[in-house]
């Protein structure tokens, strides 16, 4: 193939590059040794429109930003791109710390207005508004993710999940003991399939095992699954209220830091507990 017809062939990808934010010299050289495989400079520059001197800097500018490796024991020096998979994850990698800057700086501006209770809690309604909010407060979790709500539900989020664990974030979950023994939604073992750390405590009040009291978490074990809370460690939560079970969601957003963190001093608690037991 002419480095004609592989230019041609770079265009989509160096596009892509440059609709991120990469400069058009940087879409050029990760496109061609992607393309290309292992490569020198001479080989970069005859295949691509970046200027030989050119070719130096910008290699130099993609090995700072951990992009290429090179091969210094070769003669002449060779070059060669991390797999599609590593640079995808290294650039959303970069692009979440920009975003977690962001975040981090409207807090600071947030706070130098007085709090107010006109959105800091939302109301919604429905699967649709309950999943595109919980996909974005698990987006934003950093280092924490706790939740007690079944696992039929947090199975909805299962891909954004596993991209949790592959940031190393720590993911805790909690039940009613008497919950997970009437609802299959709620076994121990569903949670551990899913990453969790996972705990089960009996429900904080005086109350003998008795007849009338299975029957009645018999009765609402069907709707359960409509139940429950998420919090992330980045000030937001979700809780989840059964206003017509079996068909809808229904329940509110948080996105206050200072209520979060009295959730999270509550469920702390639980889990001292959940752990002792």
């Amino acid at each position: 193939m002419s480095s004609e017809d592989i230019k041609k062939k770079l265009e989509p990808t160096v596009d892509a590059f440059m609709n991120i934010g990469f400069p058009k010299y940087e879409s050029q050289v990760l496109a061609i040794l992607t393309a290309i495989g292992t490569s020198t400079v001479k080989d970069i520059h005859s295949h691509t429109d970046v200027p030989l001197p050119k070719v130096y800097q910008t290699l130099e500018s993609l090995l700072r930003k951990n992009l290429i490796k090179q091969h210094s024991k070769t003669r002449p020096v060779q070059y060669t791109i991390y797999s599609p998979d590593i640079i995808v994850r290294r650039i959303q990698e970069e692009n979440r710390e920009l975003e977690n800057n962001l975040k981090t700086g409207l807090d600071h501006l947030s706070e130098l207005t007085a709090p107010s209770f006109v959105g800091e809690i939302s109301p919604f309604n429905g699967l649709s508004a309950f999943k595109r909010i919980v996909k974005g407060l698990i987006q934003n979790v950093r280092k924490e993710l706790s939740v007690a709500m079944s696992a039929k539900t947090l199975a909805l989020f299962k891909d954004e999940i596993e991209e949790l664990k592959e940031r190393g974030v720590k993911l805790r979950s909690m039940t009613f003991s008497q919950l997970s023994r009437v609802a299959s939604s709620m076994k121990p073992e569903l949670y551990s399939e899913l990453g969790f750390d996972h705990f089960t405590v009996d429900v904080p009040i005086s109350m003998k095992p008795n007849l009338k009291f299975v029957n009645i978490i018999r009765q609402i074990g069907s709707i359960i699954d409509y139940v429950g809370i998420i919090i992330s460690d980045n000030g937001e939560s979700a809780i989840i209220l059964p206003l017509f079970p079996r068909e809808t969601y229904f329940g509110i957003w948080i996105h206050s830091k200072q209520i979060i963190n009295r959730q999270l001093v509550a469920y702390d608690e639980l889990f001292k507990i959940a752990k002792k037991v």
